[in-house]
């Protein structure tokens, strides 16, 4: 949220030039001055229109005590006079009075005017909060009973822009919610524990989602996800059990840390070239997940990012990549080929990529791979054959005791 703008005090000048004028008023009074009573008019119609100003600002003692002095002054009936003709003075100088204060305390102005609707506020199932003078975020779902949530376009004259983080999370009854495309961010963990929800569209005007915004909604089976976000944040569909496809969008460069971790409908994805980096269980624990093809663009898989895809069965890694990370196809059981270039940057193949890949018979790995390091391909398919380069730095714990090595170079 933005910050507030400072608003400064009232101006005490209005008090001071009361104290004088009444003062001098007072002073026409008491003193006998020659044509005194031709200075004490103006004096007293002045500290009566600098009281009203004083009174008009939230001033009441210092705008109280100068009508008293008036009175003292100038007796009951002048008073009355005195008092009508400053009222048409004040009426007078009231609008550029009030234009140049607007002028010399724009912040005080504005704050006046947001005011008039509160910062957060109920309209029929939502809470709002207005973000600023003319946009409005969605704080929560205020309904417990219906399962299908509409979020309007707009309350009370003002758009809806945004979802702020876990509006929606536990809510258990919600099935389907519908998102207006006047939204353009949203926040994190929005649906988080949503357990009966089973489908959504994000709109396409949507830039900006949290991490976690599906995060266990176990019965969520299809997703449309926007094309203008760049990055599937981390632990998006983290554990949504029964989804079983998703289109990612085009421009997207990077699959965050758990983003479809325990997915375990998921049976294909289909990544585009745009994507850079998959991260750390990034599709962890797709049990079901048959095939995925990995992007020309791809530089970096990170650890454990596809641990337990047990129907996986090959993988070509693109020349882009330099590391294989710790337990990268850990335990995909049924991964029986891979494919590993021969790259001009060099390869490092780190412990457990390959581990308990029990029908992964074989594996080339060309001069291009610089390292492997302990357990890379520890209890695969039995007899398993590596067929390296010799440039290769191989740890003597990288493969099962009863592989065969055969040397290309």
């Amino acid at each position: 949220m933005s910050e507030q703008p400072e608003v400064s005090a009232t101006p005490r000048a209005p008090i001071r030039a009361l104290q004088v004028v009444a003062a001098l008023a007072l002073i026409t009074f008491i003193v006998p001055i020659p044509g005194s009573s031709f200075i004490a008019a103006p004096l007293n119609i002045a500290a009566i229109i600098l009281a009203i100003i004083c009174l008009v600002r939230g001033k009441t003692v210092a705008g109280v005590i100068g009508i008293l002095v008036c009175t003292v002054g100038a007796g009951l009936a002048c008073l009355i006079s005195y008092g009508l003709m400053a009222l048409f003075v004040a009426g007078a100088a009231a609008k550029p009075l009030k234009t140049a204060y607007e002028k010399t305390h724009p912040q005080n102005v504005a704050i006046a005017e947001n005011s008039s609707e509160p910062a957060e506020f109920s309209d029929g199932d939502f809470t709002f909060r207005r973000s600023d003078k003319k946009t409005l975020a969605v704080v929560s779902f205020d309904n417990r009973v219906k399962n299908t949530a509409i979020i309007p376009r707009e309350a009370r004259g003002m758009p809806v822009v945004a979802i702020e983080s876990e509006a929606f999370a536990e809510k258990s009854r919600l099935v389907k919610v519908t998102i207006p495309d006047s939204v353009t961010a949203i926040g994190q963990m929005v649906f988080n524990n949503c357990e009966n929800l089973a489908s959504a569209v994000i709109p396409d005007n949507v830039t900006i989602m949290g991490t976690g915004v599906f995060q266990n909604c176990r019965n969520l089976v299809e997703v449309t996800l926007p094309s203008k976000i760049t990055k599937i944040e981390d632990w998006t569909f983290n554990h949504c059990a029964s989804l079983n496809a998703v289109k990612i969008p085009p421009n997207i460069t990077a699959i965050g840390d758990y983003a479809f971790n325990g997915c375990t409908s998921l049976t294909a994805v289909t990544l585009p070239d745009t994507v850079k980096t998959i991260g750390k269980l990034a599709f962890g624990g797709c049990v079901n997940l048959t095939a995925i093809t990995l992007p020309t663009e791809l530089q970096t898989i990170g650890e454990t990012a596809f641990i337990n895809c047990e129907k996986i069965q090959k993988i070509t890694l693109p020349h882009k990549i330099t590391e294989i990370q710790k337990g990268t196809f850990l335990a995909c059981k049924n991964l029986s080929e891979v494919e590993i270039p021969d790259s001009e940057v060099g390869i490092d193949i780190r412990e457990l990529a390959f581990a308990k890949c029990e029908n992964l018979a074989s594996i080339l790995l060309p001069a291009g791979v610089v390292s492997v390091e302990k357990g890379a391909f520890v209890e695969c398919k039995h007899p398993f054959t590596v067929k390296i380069s010799k440039m290769v730095k191989v740890d003597k714990d990288s493969f099962s005791a009863d592989a065969k090595i055969e040397y290309i170079d």
